[in-house]
């Protein structure tokens, strides 16, 4: 901004001070934000949410757990808009959800969900298996042995060990925390206590 004798006796020095402000704000401004499908996102209730690109098209899909009676949500991008897609897939439990965390459990390039429950709602928690399609998933938790029930917290996927295979860490509010170690060819065992991982807080 030119500061000359007009613009001093039109503004001011605290005038000219504030102009010269905005004009900077509107220069360096970070990013501008707005409501994305509001009527879509705007359900009350939603408690845990993790972002993966689950059919593997380019676009991030976001999983979003809802609380007790109200269903959970899959909302499926394809570059343009979101679209739930969780009752489509199987995904849509309407179990009080806490927990919820995307990992490739089998590395067969598809991105699986395991989704933690409230020990209130008695429902063991779920091992959703992404048949790579884009249009099923398959429960296998209790074929696992990953179906555990409790005040679920939070869950990771974390290849602990670094062998290739993704392991699973489950964290309770109300009980000792588990670290299921992931054995191949369908088999977790839980290495917690053996590690020292199992805080009951």
């Amino acid at each position: 901004m030119r500061i000359n004798r007009r613009s001093f006796f039109r503004y001011g020095v605290g005038g000219l001070a504030a102009l010269a402000s905005r004009r900077v704000l509107a220069q360096t401004a970070g990013p501008q934000f707005e409501l994305v499908q509001p009527d879509l996102f705007a359900v009350a209730g939603g408690q845990p949410n993790c972002w993966a690109d689950f059919n593997n098209d380019g676009h991030l899909d976001l999983f979003v757990g809802f609380k007790d009676a109200i269903a959970n949500r899959l909302y499926r991008y394809d570059g343009a808009r979101f679209a739930d897609a969780a009752g489509d897939l199987g995904l849509a439990d309407p179990t009080d959800t806490r927990a919820a965390a995307w990992g490739d459990f089998d590395a067969v390039g598809h991105l699986d969900l395991y989704v933690g429950f409230t020990r209130r709602s008695g429902a063991a928690n779920k091992l959703y298996r992404n048949e790579g399609d884009g249009k099923h998933f398959t429960e296998i938790g209790h074929e696992l042995g990953v179906d555990v029930k409790g005040e679920t917290r939070q869950v990771s996927w974390i290849d602990f060990d670094n062998d290739g295979r993704m392991d699973l860490f489950v964290a309770f509010r109300d009980a000792p925390n588990m670290l299921f170690h992931n054995e191949g060819g369908g088999k977790f065992v839980d290495v917690a206590k053996d590690l020292g991982v199992d805080d009951p807080r």
